[in-house]
């Protein structure tokens, strides 16, 4: 964090590593939204035929099929049940919009 925004207030940069860790409810309800968000992202980017490997560097998503990079990362970083419901669902959702 420091090499994007310098030296930051001490209560900003507490904040940040309260998040980075998990180390309270708030923190864990925070980073599971910006895991999902990004899936949510994937999966409007694949209805909106917005990513096409055709267009671009080619070997971008070489280990990755289309956008699947996005739940790739984020799956394994989830930590609550209800986490994990919502990703499975905006996976579900995202493979249908992939696959029609």
């Amino acid at each position: 964090m420091r090499d994007l925004a310098g030296p930051l207030p001490e209560r900003v940069r507490d904040a940040w590593e309260a998040y980075e860790a998990r180390n309270s409810p708030e923190a864990v309800l925070v980073k599971e939204c910006d895991l999902l968000d990004t899936c949510l992202q994937a999966l409007r980017y694949e209805r909106g035929d917005r990513y096409d490997p055709e267009r671009g560097d080619p070997d971008a998503f070489r280990e990755y099929d289309d956008l699947d990079e996005f739940f790739a990362t984020s799956e394994p970083r989830l930590r609550t049940d209800a986490g994990e419901e919502l990703f499975a669902s905006i996976r579900e959702r995202y493979r249908a919009a992939r696959d029609r």
